[in-house]
């Protein structure tokens, strides 16, 4: 159960290293240089220079895509628990939120969190996005999710 800032900052820390790194897709170079992701003591290094295609850089994109909807996820999540805390709310077993707890609570919630907006708006949108990606977060966890052609926009 993360109460405050810094528990978050350590618990998400890997995440945000993640997307920081995988969210812009290495760009094409010929330089030399290969970008590479830090997995705790593993590292995995992904080489692109200018003979792979475009096909190669989508499919680069397809595999990448589940490993930043997760850690995505995984912050919002954290993020929700940190304001519940700052806003006085506990789990209900005491210990440990449910995420059917959090979802219920992340809909009506308007409190506040260190760096994000208190503005309704804003709160009213983390809200949705956390309760309508919930069964995504489910099916990746349990591995029944399966990339296909990824929307342009991403």
């Amino acid at each position: 159960m993360i109460t405050v800032q810094n528990e978050f900052e350590d618990e998400t820390a890997w995440e945000r290293t993640v997307l920081a790194l995988a969210i812009p897709v290495m760009p094409l170079t010929t330089s030399g240089a290969s970008p590479s992701l830090d997995l705790r003591s593993r590292n995995i290094s992904i080489e692109l220079t200018s003979t792979i295609g475009s096909g190669a850089i989508e499919e680069l994109r397809n595999i990448l895509l589940p490993l930043q909807f997760g850690a995505a996820w995984k912050i919002t999540d954290l993020a929700l628990e940190l304001a519940f805390a700052l806003a006085g709310l506990d789990p209900q077993n005491g210990r440990r939120w449910r995420i059917d707890e959090k979802s219920q609570h992340a809909a009506a919630h308007r409190g506040s969190l260190p760096g994000l907006s208190t503005t309704t708006d804003v709160w009213h949108a983390l809200g949705s996005l956390y309760t309508q990606t919930v069964e995504i977060r489910h099916a990746l966890v349990r591995r029944r999710v399966q990339v296909g052609q990824v929307p342009k926009f991403l």
